[in-house]
């Protein structure tokens, strides 16, 4: 009787307190992310509005993320993300565009099973982004716009641990960012923005999977 009241108090602790995150664990997500945006771009001379445009653009990317677990359902950690950034082809002659964003960002865990966890989150960080252009008039004429801009994502998601350190994920995030052109070149050469500038608004949303590791 005494070891079938040992044995049923051992199962029963495991069993209230299996978690796949715990305080202290340290967790790792390397993902493939894809993004559809919508964006709002305005361009100015000495405060004289040149061009208005809205339009919408495609993002592919490698995003990483690592977190830890202050207590069982709170992380912290940081992320970066970096890739391709496309324009709408019907406006627009792209020569390649790219973009890097980093920063940090906090979850809350509603649901923290064995090999399961769901979350909620939001991040805060910094986005750089590089956009190329060509144009060919009477000579081809290439552009380079750099901008930049803090940018706030809110996201949910989950990983699913089919070991005890390996595992698969999925994320959902709402993207904002509000850019700001920092340099401009023309055929390599620098221009000044004394007089002109850029802004860049996007907004969208992104869904990312991938392989989840953790260190308990």
């Amino acid at each position: 009787m005494k070891k079938f009241l040992i044995l049923a108090s051992i199962v029963s602790s495991t069993v209230v307190h299996a978690q796949s995150h715990k305080a202290g664990t340290l967790s790792l997500q390397g993902d493939f992310e894809i993004g559809i945006l919508g964006t709002a771009s305005e361009t100015k001379f000495n405060e004289t509005i040149l061009d208005q445009d809205t339009s919408s653009a495609f993002t592919s990317s490698f995003a990483f993320a690592m977190h830890y677990s202050l207590v069982e359902f709170i992380s912290a950690g940081v992320y970066a993300n970096f890739g391709s950034y496309v324009e709408n082809e019907e406006n627009i002659e792209s020569n390649g565009n790219e973009f890097l964003s980093f920063g940090a960002g906090a979850r809350i865990y509603p649901l923290n099973k064995d090999n399961f966890n769901w979350y909620l989150g939001g991040k805060i960080g910094y986005c750089a982004l590089d956009i190329n252009r060509k144009t060919t008039l009477i000579i081809p004429v290439s552009a380079d716009y750099k901008y930049g801009s803090t940018e706030i994502l809110a996201e949910t998601g989950f990983n699913w641990y089919f070991a005890n350190f390996l595992g698969v994920n999925m994320n959902l995030n709402y993207q904002w960012r509000n850019f700001d052109m920092k340099e401009y070149y023309l055929n390599g050469n620098q221009q000044s923005l004394v007089n002109i500038s850029s802004t860049l608004k996007t907004t969208g949303l992104g869904i990312s999977a991938g392989v989840s590791l953790k260190i308990n």
